[in-house]
């Protein structure tokens, strides 16, 4: 790139932050999931067994996604939608709490399923869980 020749004009800065964002956000997640598994009582090499079949996935089925595989079979924990929108209009998110809602729908074994946002969303004074 240089002055006489600038490359491409589009800018993918925004983008980046989005998947930093959500990278962030995954490391977290998995963070306070081997936590939450981890076992005191037990061995170091006890612990790496028991979190062996423990995985984090990123951008498939989601954004990313926290699950384990028992008995030869991926079981989902939780999924999680990230994004970095600069609206807060409810509008904006739909196809991403649909997405979501779908999961929770079509896998019963789902514990949780999250949408993560730069910005509050205005339901206009509703919630929604």
């Amino acid at each position: 790139m240089s002055k006489e020749n600038p490359g491409i004009i589009f800018d993918a800065s925004n983008s980046w932050n989005g998947f930093n964002h959500q990278g962030k956000l995954a490391i977290l997640f998995a963070i306070k999931k081997i936590l939450e598994l981890y076992d005191d009582s037990i061995s170091r090499d006890d612990n790496k067994v028991n979190l062996s079949n423990y995985f984090i996935e990123i951008e498939y089925l989601e954004d990313f996604s926290l699950g384990e595989i028992r008995e030869g079979k991926i079981k989902y924990d939780s999924v999680h939608q990230v994004k970095n929108h600069a609206t807060d209009k409810a509008a904006n998110y739909d196809s991403a709490l649909l997405g979501l809602a779908y999961h929770i729908q079509t896998m019963p074994s789902l514990n949780k399923a999250y949408l993560h946002t730069t910005t509050d969303i205005d339901f206009n004074g509703e919630s929604i869980s």
